[in-house]
């Protein structure tokens, strides 16, 4: 799946069934339009990246979680 970039109610996945009103997508939207270009050196993961990766509409909803949680790559240059 691509993801698209993120504005609150345009939805995260193209193609993707995602659960109308999941308060675990409208944490991801909100956060990632207040990142805006940043998003795209960083990867979601945890609680909330659930939401986005179930596809089965029978699947039991993930749980709901109240952080956002990036990581990002980065180097540190050496000082003298």
């Amino acid at each position: 799946r691509q993801c698209t970039r993120a504005r609150p109610g345009a939805g995260l996945v193209r193609g993707a069934t995602v659960i109308a009103g999941d308060p675990n997508v409208q944490s991801v939207e909100l956060v990632a339009a207040a990142l805006g270009d940043l998003c795209d050196e960083l990867v979601l993961v945890g609680g909330c990246a659930a939401s986005l990766l179930i596809d089965a509409p029978t699947a039991t909803p993930p749980r709901v979680t109240y952080d956002v949680d990036l990581i990002s790559a980065h180097a540190a240059r050496p000082t003298c």
